[in-house]
């Protein structure tokens, strides 16, 4: 039988990043060692993808986060949607940000859905 401690469990307080109003590049997150599953998109949400940087320091530069295939990340986004992907593991990379495709007409909160890495 499965014991609790099997299970990763998702971190229950919020995290968000935002993308101000009339930009496209959210503020940075940092990611304390946890894995990001996914995010939820607010509802009036302008953009229709996002591309993920990271970098090792708050400050630093910021790139664009790419797969063990080469192939960079980037999220088809529609509005008032919940996204999940596999496991996108910060250790390496500290801080992450989203870029939208497009700039945002007012503030716009992504909210993180993260889960403690073991």
């Amino acid at each position: 039988m499965a014991d609790k401690g099997d299970f990763q469990s998702v971190v229950d307080n919020d995290e968000f990043v935002t993308i101000p109003s009339g930009t496209t590049t959210s503020t940075h997150f940092d990611c304390k060692g946890m894995i990001v599953k996914g995010i939820n998109i607010p509802s009036a949400f302008t953009s229709a993808s996002l591309r993920l940087q990271s970098s090792p320091t708050i400050d630093g530069v910021y790139n664009d986060l790419y797969n063990q295939n080469g192939v960079r990340f980037d999220v088809v986004t529609l509005a008032n949607r919940n996204i999940r992907w596999d496991d996108i593991d910060c250790t390496g990379e500290k801080f992450i940000r989203f870029v939208s495709a497009s700039n945002e007409a007012a503030d716009r909160q992504i909210r993180l859905i993260l889960i403690v890495k073991r």
